[in-house]
């Protein structure tokens, strides 16, 4: 777990959130990354994780 922060802010997670999920995944939680290139495909994306029971979802811009 020791580059989980750093691989999720790379991906332009903040650093604070990147901790909560450290911390999901210690607890024995998973988390599924998606990288959708425009804002349609991204919502797409949310709306299928939320109907298989995604307890939570987030988008974030990717730091360029």
């Amino acid at each position: 777990l020791g580059g989980l922060i750093g691989s999720l802010s790379g991906l332009g997670i903040p650093t604070e959130q990147a901790r909560e999920y450290e911390e999901a995944v210690r607890s024995g939680k998973a988390i599924v990354t998606v990288i959708a290139h425009d804002d349609e495909l991204a919502a797409s994306a949310e709306r299928a994780l939320g109907e298989q029971g995604a307890s939570a979802t987030h988008s974030y811009q990717e730091g360029l």
